[in-house]
């Protein structure tokens, strides 16, 4: 097991306090087993003990399971998730011995009467009908248990997959409802992982042909900073880079067997960027699930599901799917988005534009679902600087579909005054190694893009864009100077300098998932950003 990956694991568990650990027990002892993040705590319990560590939380595993094993087959409690995790975990520890044969024979046994046409929540109606991705969820959790429990699970599992294929795009992406950019990812990563634990069912090649059709799409949106796109729900969590990482980690493999070690290394340096990322969330203190440093007992940045119990040790369990196949025989080479020098879009359903070069990173969304982000600019990145220093995520009309600090006056994101709320289409571009261009129209006039090494340089067909200037992360204020033609914001290792002509206007403080923005109006039509380590 490759060591990083399990320090990722053991610092996400070590959010969990004795006492939470405690006080999470006899929640579920008085109220009963609900959902899916207490089974979670358990299965990384007993992988991370598989591996000699956390020795002292064997009695609180065992505990765990026996609630988790005697209530899962008797009720519907997000099985749907958990039963895969658990299975692992308890497949590692029998496969290791270190647990008495006598409790695992006990679970085994419980788990192999779990009826998943009763006990799980998303079961489709037919083969034929579309249903969300909790199906997928599912279908690998029921694969895995028959695997471990030695118990027939194919026809449950073809059923859901089928379901599951009828909701992809024209490219391979995968449309939750109102096309979240991490439930593209996730079912994604999930039917990898099926293939990879030896599902050989018939719809086998047609999950293959997804995954080709959209590797290098998924390479080339992973920001320079190792991070998923933004767009949609569930975004700005730790546990969106770990997601990545167990793709990676997968594809990675999936290429190597293809004999396509070009892809392979790209995958396993992409998936060495994502863990970075989490690794450097999971660094501060105290801990948190989210991308700021707000009280947790506020829940800003977060939707109503993605409460810390939950969200906390999801970290772990997504990371787990691909450190489980983890080939440390593959050697990373660079990621696409280390290398830059392209322009390129998702299908219309997700409607992003990646921009990157020079180490500079743009996404742009045009249509988007303004109750979580705005249309246009909403992300510039650069390499080795923190995502929030420019822009991670764009600003969601009041009221937000997460929580938020305060209340936003309207939607935003960096661009025309008046676009935000309204659709853009990418009219051209060009990409050349060291540069990249783009221009963009919308009803209020058209905004040019030019990234390179330098910058990036922005040019306004009208005088008045929105310029967000990061403010506060929920814990410590930036520091911001600002002269009549310029900005400057340090945060953490990085400056980030904004040069502009026209006139200042005052600004109007806005929220997003990371924190306090100050968005100002500036009376001009030209914009450059530079953005680096201090």
């Amino acid at each position: 097991m490759n060591e990083r990956y399990l320090d990722i694991m053991e610092k996400a568990l070590s959010a969990y306090s004795d006492e939470r650990i405690r006080e999470y027990i006899d929640e579920v002892k008085e109220n009963g087993l609900k959902e899916h993040g207490f089974p979670r705590l358990g299965a990384n319990i007993g992988i991370l003990f598989a591996y000699g560590r956390r020795p002292e939380l064997l009695p609180v595993f065992i505990e765990i399971m026996d609630i988790c094993c005697e209530q899962m087959p008797q009720k519907k409690a997000a099985n749907d998730f958990s039963v895969r995790e658990v299975c692992c975990s308890l497949m590692l520890l029998e496969k290791k011995g270190i647990v008495d044969p006598a409790l695992i024979s006990k679970w085994k046994g419980q788990l192999s009467l779990f009826d998943p046409w009763t006990r799980y929540t998303q079961v489709a109606k037919s083969p034929d009908t579309p249903i969300e991705n909790w199906a997928c969820f599912a279908a690998v959790s029921d694969f895995v248990r028959g695997v471990w429990c030695g118990v027939d699970t194919a026809k449950f599992v073809d059923w859901e997959v089928s379901s599951q294929l009828l909701n992809l795009d024209e490219i391979g992406m995968y449309k939750d409802p109102h096309n979240p950019m991490m439930y593209d990812l996730v079912p994604r990563t999930l039917l990898t992982f099926l293939l990879r634990f030896g599902y050989e069912g018939k719809h086998k090649p047609a999950i293959e042909r997804m995954l080709d059709n959209t590797l290098d799409l998924t390479l080339r949106m992973q920001s320079v900073t190792g991070e998923l796109p933004f767009g949609g729900r569930s975004n700005q969590f730790v546990l969106c880079e770990t997601w990545l990482v167990s793709y990676f980690e997968l594809e990675a493999l999936r290429m190597k067997e293809k004999g396509d070690l070009t892809r392979a290394g790209q995958c396993k340096a992409a998936a060495s960027l994502a863990a970075d990322n989490a690794w450097h969330y999971l660094s501060l203190d105290p801990i948190h699930h989210i991308k700021n440093r707000y009280d947790l007992a506020t829940k800003i940045g977060c939707e109503h599901y993605g409460y810390f119990n939950k969200y906390m040790i999801t970290v772990a369990s997504n990371l787990y799917m691909g450190a489980l196949f983890a080939d440390e025989s593959i050697e990373p080479t660079a990621a696409p988005t280390e290398v830059g020098g392209y322009v390129i879009s998702t299908g219309p359903d997700f409607h992003q534009t990646f921009l990157n070069a020079g180490g500079y990173f743009l996404e742009f969304d045009t249509a988007a679902n303004l109750g979580y982000d705005a249309s246009g600019l909403g992300r510039v990145h650069k390499a080795g600087c923190p995502g929030p220093l420019c822009l991670s995520v764009p600003f969601p009309k009041t009221p937000a579909s997460y929580q938020l600090e305060g209340e936003n006056p309207g939607p935003a994101a960096l661009g025309l005054v008046g676009a935000a709320g309204k659709p853009y289409t990418l009219r051209d571009y060009t990409a050349a190694p060291d540069r990249v261009t783009a221009t963009f129209d919308c009803a209020v006039g058209s905004e040019r893009y030019e990234v390179s090494e330098t910058g990036v340089e922005i040019t306004y067909s009208r005088p008045g864009f929105t310029l967000p200037v990061f403010a506060f992360d929920g814990e410590k204020d930036t520091e911001i100077s600002v002269e009549d033609h310029r900005i400057e914001v340090r945060y953490e290792n990085a400056v980030c300098t904004y040069r502009f002509d026209g006139t200042l206007k005052d600004y109007q403080v806005y929220y997003n998932r990371n924190g306090r923005y100050r968005v100002y109006t500036v009376d001009g039509q030209r914009l450059h950003i530079e953005i680096k380590e201090l």
